[in-house]
């Protein structure tokens, strides 16, 4: 345990970052910190404190970035923001926080992450969330949220980016969310029902849910990755995406890779992933042009014939990666079936003995 009387601070030391992590702190003593005017960086993650006195942080003025992840805390308030005008990041995961409470007065903070990851958290306050106007960044993964409506997020005009995966959330309202929104990651959920679209979403991942079926109006013009492995799906909706680069349709109850997935409905479209589907013949019935495929794990695949992978190619003065490995039943591939390909890479790693030659 630290002696703070071994602790020496003094207010001509222009001090930046000061850690005190791993050092069993229940408690700072109240002017330990009155000294260091000029901090920004302070690290009390990994002790044992249970509650947050404001005491302990007063006329820590320029203080930007607190960590107070891995502690034993149970409740937080919003006060302590109002003590730390110029705080801009705070991290209170790996806590045992059940509740946060609104007590400060109508005070809008400068703080634009917050990480409430890894506690106990079912709801969040109206007032606490429309106090965070500059918020950009906000985890509320490993929770117990059931209902975004229960977390006020709609009050974040600042939001950009959210991670709520890895909760209870069975239904999710794109219009519980704001409409700054660019970055969703709500995976690992119980989500089987999406409720309308969110315009401006670029990243949007709902891996491993209840979802059997995706809307079109889910796939916007915005969207860019879309990573919805895990999933129910048994095809794949007919929608033109012009900005999409990335999508994983892996690990769900797809038998074949759909012909609407092509280069007509998403021209940029680069890395495809439909890894553990039960597909049999795992024929490209439609151009794509991209720089990865991948389709591994695909226990019913057996052939791969000349004219499977045709209409699959690299894009314009590049070459495309190639992974099809951990395929048990894979016995067959065709001498020319890569022929066409400008290849930068190839994997079959631990599928069976396979007579193949390539020329």
């Amino acid at each position: 345990m630290l002696n703070f009387d071994l602790l020496t601070l003094s207010n001509h030391q222009i001090l930046n970052k000061l850690v005190l992590s791993k050092n069993n702190i229940v408690n700072l003593p109240r002017n330990l910190l009155k000294k260091l005017q000029f901090l920004r960086n302070l690290d009390l993650s990994e002790n044992i404190i249970e509650k947050i006195y404001t005491t302990m942080f007063i006329d820590l003025n320029s203080l930007e970035n607190l960590n107070l992840s891995k502690n034993s805390l149970k409740t937080f308030d919003d006060s302590l923001l109002e003590i730390l005008p110029a705080l801009l990041s705070l991290n209170l995961s790996y806590n045992d926080i059940d509740s946060i409470e609104h007590l400060m007065n109508n005070t809008i903070t400068k703080i634009n992450t917050l990480d409430l990851s890894h506690n106990n958290i079912f709801s969040l306050p109206k007032e606490f969330s429309a106090s965070l106007l500059n918020l950009q960044y906000l985890d509320l993964s490993f929770n117990k949220i059931h209902s975004l409506e229960n977390c006020n997020l709609i009050y974040l005009h600042s939001l950009k980016k959210i991670y709520i995966n890895n909760n209870f959330i069975i239904t999710l309202d794109m219009q519980a969310l704001p409409k700054t929104l660019i970055e969703l990651h709500s995976g690992y959920n119980k989500i089987s029902e999406i409720l309308y679209n969110l315009v401006h979403i670029e990243v949007l991942n709902l891996q491993h849910n209840n979802i059997s079926a995706l809307h079109a109006n889910l796939i916007t013009n915005h969207l860019q990755s879309l990573n919805i492995s895990g999933n129910l799906l048994s095809d794949f909706p007919n929608v033109i995406c012009k900005s999409l680069k990335v999508l994983d349709i892996s690990n769900n109850k797809l038998t074949y890779v759909p012909e609407v997935i092509s280069i007509k409905n998403f021209p940029l479209l680069f890395q495809l992933d439909v890894s553990d589907n039960p597909i049999e013949n795992l024929t490209i019935n439609s151009v794509l042009k991209l720089n990865l495929f991948v389709a591994n794990k695909m226990n019913m695949l057996k052939n791969i014939e000349k004219d499977t992978l045709a209409n699959l190619r690299s894009p314009s003065n590049d070459c495309i990666n190639l992974t099809i490995s951990n395929n048990k039943m894979l016995t067959f591939i065709h001498e020319d079936a890569l022929r066409r390909m400008n290849l930068c890479s190839v994997s079959f790693q631990n599928s069976l003995e396979i007579p193949f030659k390539y020329k």
